[in-house]
Formats: structure tokens, C-alpha cells, sequence
């Protein structure tokens, strides 16, 4: 179990404040609980990779570590500017997410948070996995 939390360190608080937007709708027998799940969530992750931010490494460039061990030291700023990237995200989508849980009508909730924000996060891995290429081919190309 230790080991897990040490390769996924967001698991813990993503769960505490899950449970707790759980805790919430059963004591006050509504939806609010749920709703407030994705900004919890959301909240939990930037704080998780603010905080590698900070204090490297930071979490991409561990989980960059497991395929290239000896990454260099513009890798090391590559990760450290996607986990920036990472965390304008979250801060956009906790201030949707708050939006829709409070001011919007259940369908619209269940719309962004449930697919619109999937699909952001989806095209943020792939416009970064495309980036990536290119920065690899530069970096090889300066390398010769």
C-alpha cells in the first residue's frame, strides 16, 4: 500500500475529498455532494502537482523517469512546463466545474463533468504527446 502511495500521491486526498462530497449529500439528502466530486477532485490534483512543482521532481517528470531514466536537464524543464500546462487545467476546470454545480441544471453538470472535461483533458495528452515528438526530434537534431 505504501508503495502505491509513493507512485500516486494524489490517490489519498483524491479519495479523503471524495468521500467527504459523498458524506456531504448523505447527511443533507441532496446532490451537492456529488456535484462538488469533479471540484474536489480537481482541487486535490492541482494541489498535488502545484506541490511537485515546488518540490521536485515534479510528477510528470517521475512518471517521464520510468520510460527515460537518464532525462536530461531540458527534459527536466520540458516536465516541469507540462505540469504547469497540468495545472492551468485544473484551475479552469474546478472554476467550470463550480459553475456547473451551482448554477446550472443537473443535465449541463452531467455534460461538462462527465464528458466535455474528459475530452479536454484527452486532447491536453494528445497535443502534448505530438509536442513531445517534436521537442525530441529538435533535441536530436542539436545533439548532432
Amino acid at each position: 500500500m505504501k508503495n502505491a502511495l509513493n507512485k500516486m500521491p494524489w490517490i489519498l486526498p483524491a479519495s479523503l475529498l471524495g468521500g467527504a462530497g459523498i458524506l456531504v449529500s448523505t447527511f443533507t439528502n441532496s446532490f451537492i455532494g456529488f456535484k462538488i466530486y469533479p471540484i474536489l477532485i480537481s482541487f486535490a490534483m492541482l494541489s498535488v502537482f502545484l506541490y511537485s512543482y515546488f518540490k521536485p521532481p515534479t510528477l510528470i517528470e517521475t512518471f517521464a523517469r520510468l520510460k527515460e531514466p537518464d532525462l536530461n536537464e531540458k527534459g527536466v524543464k520540458y516536465t516541469a512546463n507540462v505540469t504547469l500546462v497540468w495545472c492551468v487545467f485544473f484551475v479552469i476546470n474546478s472554476a467550470i466545474a463550480t459553475y456547473t454545480a451551482f448554477f446550472t441544471s443537473l443535465e449541463i453538470w452531467m455534460i461538462y463533468n462527465g464528458f466535455i472535461s474528459y475530452i479536454i483533458m484527452g486532447c491536453i495528452m494528445g497535443i502534448e504527446f505530438l509536442v513531445r515528438i517534436q521537442v525530441k526530434k529538435q533535441h536530436k537534431k542539436e545533439a548532432m
